[in-house]
């Protein structure tokens, strides 16, 4: 995936706009589908919790779960900086 957003760069600084919006939005979308896995997995583990019965793994998992939290909202008030130094007026 890393390969397409840089090639959309490259694209996009030779002028070839087409080129580099396609490759965008391909990046976007195979991102966007492993995120939507990451979340339906760590659904998934919040279902399977109370049956897990083991403290060690339960916690890792709740762990892991936070983590992931944390980094959507980093993620998303970057993009929203982006966004906003891009477009102020």
């Amino acid at each position: 995936m890393t390969y397409l957003y840089l090639r959309a760069i490259c694209n996009k600084k030779l002028m070839k706009y087409q080129e580099a919006t396609r490759l965008y939005l391909l990046h976007r979308k195979l991102t966007q589908k492993a995120e939507n896995e990451q979340i339906a997995m760590n659904f998934f583990s919040i279902l399977m919790l109370p049956i897990i019965g083991d403290r060690r793994k339960f916690l890792t998992e709740l762990e892991n779960i936070l983590n992931f939290m944390n980094y959507q909202e980093k993620r998303v008030q970057k993009i929203k900086r982006t966004i906003m130094v891009h477009y102020s007026v």
